[in-house]
């Protein structure tokens, strides 16, 4: 490992959540199969979108992911009720960690796919999200991000957070 993804590790050890924010080819991946076996877990759960699954499918390979894992893409997430029961059931009796790469897709709470990866979250002991683009359309992608990893992050309601940090601006 390289000394971001090193000092990424060594901070993130120690904690059940994270959001790793590095720049696309720094080796975010290899970071989160160091944590996932680290923390011992009987499942991986990495979401993904579907175009990436083969190339993250060889980095496991080639950074000898010892850990159980099941890849499944953004997509089916919200497409398949039979695969999102499975996996829900499955996780039922598994120390699980789940990891959301490309977290842009998990930004909008009004849709399908945001509500079915707080349920799967829910079910797993550990989470972390990777992005190169944290904010893509405003400062309430980030907020929706955090409440992924732990509603305990921001310790307030969507409402609480604007009131806190944004001004509304009246032009006449």
């Amino acid at each position: 490992m390289n000394n971001n993804q090193i000092e990424a590790f060594e901070k993130f050890k120690k904690l059940k959540v994270g959001a790793l924010f590095m720049q696309l080819g720094t080796g975010k991946t290899k970071v989160a199969i160091e944590l996932v076996d680290y923390n011992k877990c009987d499942l991986l759960v990495y979401i993904a979108p579907f175009s990436t699954l083969k190339n993250i499918a060889n980095e496991f390979v080639k950074w000898n992911l010892q850990t159980p894992y099941k890849l499944i893409g953004y997509e089916t997430i919200s497409s398949s009720d039979k695969r999102y029961l499975e996996l829900l059931k499955q996780l039922e009796n598994e120390k699980a960690f789940i990891v959301a790469d490309e977290s842009i897709f998990i930004k909008n709470e009004e849709t399908k796919r945001f509500k079915r990866l707080l349920n799967i979250r829910n079910k797993c002991e550990y989470a972390l999200i990777l992005n190169g683009t944290p904010l893509t359309k405003n400062e309430f992608d980030l907020y929706n991000q955090m409440q992924f990893l732990s509603p305990l992050i921001m310790k307030m309601s969507k409402q609480q957070f604007q009131n806190t940090f944004f001004k509304k601006i009246t032009y006449k």
